[in-house]
């Protein structure tokens, strides 16, 4: 399972929209801003665990909100793009 989220899956990302490069894709992005954005105003969490967290955009998104996360996910090379 680990090889199926490689850099390849990353780089060719299917959307509604078609194709994408997953990191470098300012909607998903805005997309995931948003939801850190509501998770932290509807929760106030101080600590979020975000399982599957890819290549940690949502992560990324919650610490810009001061919002301390753990993440997880089992494929080595998305995690190794977590900020």
């Amino acid at each position: 399972m680990q090889n199926l989220y490689n850099k390849e899956y990353y780089q060719h990302y299917r959307t509604a929209s078609g194709e994408i490069s997953y990191q470098d894709s300012e909607e998903i992005k805005a997309f995931i801003g948003h939801i850190a954005t509501q998770i932290k105003e509807k929760y106030r969490p101080r600590t979020v665990l975000v399982s599957g967290c890819a290549m940690g955009l949502q992560v990324a998104a919650l610490r810009d909100l001061r919002v301390e996360v753990c993440r997880v996910d089992l494929s080595e090379y998305a995690i190794s793009w977590v900020r």
